[in-house]
């Protein structure tokens, strides 16, 4: 018995079509292939075509990927295991918007979308937020979890409204964005970070704590003297270091967390710098601390990526689910290193 319709071509056969297509031109199915002829959908259904999604990255300098390459080496134990990272504090920055420029949603047939406006594209109302991170653990001082979440803080200030609105007369208090400098930054870290780590940490003070930080202008050099007496005021050892230069893919916020807090804040709808502020607040303490331990699992297997690659950025960062590595190894786990690790590190690191 036949079937009906028009007979695909194998694998085989439409492969050479589809590889004569320069990769730039391959944006849509149509100009999957040289020909037209055949349904390029159904070969798109049938898994004969694959969508895949690029994102732009980095450009690294060789000294980039050799200061990559030391980093992730030094992570790397003796044990063939990378380093648990309890004892690193995250912090990075990061815009949250009022609202997104295009925005997918569900509707029923027949119900119709809402109509969305605003006086520019370019300026919509945006709030920078601070966050400091921290790998989720049993605290066992207090028998209590340590979810992780150490502090997010907002750039914003109050000051009098210059002008009247229908919503409230001058000289109301309004809250608005301020600009992010050296000085606004340090005093995050003086005034909220680390007091911060030194009331929500879960262990020995007495140890090092490793507080990474990227390489952005506004951020505190390493000598600077005033981040460093506060580090080390009480009996701390907290210590700033920062992670390589072009390197989101070394801090956990960028690998998913913040994410993951944007899209619980996406769903409330903010009309006011207070409503986004109150929103993302809200999507802090409501994310799963899990989410945040995955974070750290896909950070260790970034730094065996980033060894595999000879410290470039030309991988797929791999995920890690809590269904994937499992209950215990999500709580307390570690990721082995590859023998091929082994052996670009026992070759690879000298010159470092």
């Amino acid at each position: 018995m036949h079937g009906f319709g028009r007979e695909l071509r194998t694998t085989q056969d439409r492969t050479p079509c589809a590889k004569t297509s320069p990769l730039a031109r391959r944006v849509e199915l149509v100009e999957s292939s040289s020909t037209a002829t055949y349904p390029n959908q159904d070969y798109f259904k049938r898994g004969f075509l694959v969508r895949h999604s690029i994102s732009i990255k980095p450009q690294l300098t060789e000294a980039n990927k050799a200061a990559r390459l030391k980093w992730a080496f030094e992570r790397l134990g003796p044990d063939l295991m990378v380093h648990d990272m309890m004892d690193y504090v995250h912090v990075d920055e990061k815009w949250f918007y009022m609202t997104r420029v295009k925005k997918t949603l569900y509707l029923l047939p027949g119900e119709e979308p809402p109509h969305r406006s605003t006086k520019s594209k370019r300026f919509i109302t945006k709030v920078m937020f601070l966050s400091a991170v921290a790998r989720p653990r049993w605290n066992y001082n207090t028998n209590e979890w340590f979810d992780g979440r150490i502090g997010t803080w907002h750039f914003t200030q109050t000051v009098p409204a210059q002008r009247s609105s229908r919503n409230r007369p001058s000289g109301t208090m309004v809250t608005v964005p301020c600009t992010v400098t050296r000085d606004t930054y340090r005093d995050m870290l003086i005034d909220n970070v680390i007091p911060a780590i030194k009331a929500k940490w879960p262990n020995d003070k007495a140890a090092r704590i490793l507080l990474q930080q990227d390489n952005a202008r506004p951020h505190v050099p390493l000598s600077d003297e005033r981040v460093a007496a506060a580090c080390a005021s009480d009996g701390w050892a907290i210590e700033v270091v920062c992670q390589p230069p072009n390197s989101p893919d070394m801090n956990v916020l960028d690998l998913g967390f913040f994410r993951a807090i944007q899209t619980l804040q996406e769903r409330t709808r903010c009309k006011t710098i207070d409503e986004l502020i109150d929103a993302t607040l809200s999507a802090w303490t409501t994310v799963d601390a899990m989410t945040l331990n995955s974070n750290f699992l896909t950070l260790q297997t970034c730094l065996i990526e980033v060894v595999r690659a000879g410290g470039g950025n030309n991988y797929k960062i791999p995920p890690h689910g809590q269904e994937e590595v499992g209950q215990a190894r999500a709580v307390t786990g570690v990721c082995g290193v590859p023998a091929g690790c082994v052996q670009l590190r026992s070759c690879g690191y000298r010159g470092y």
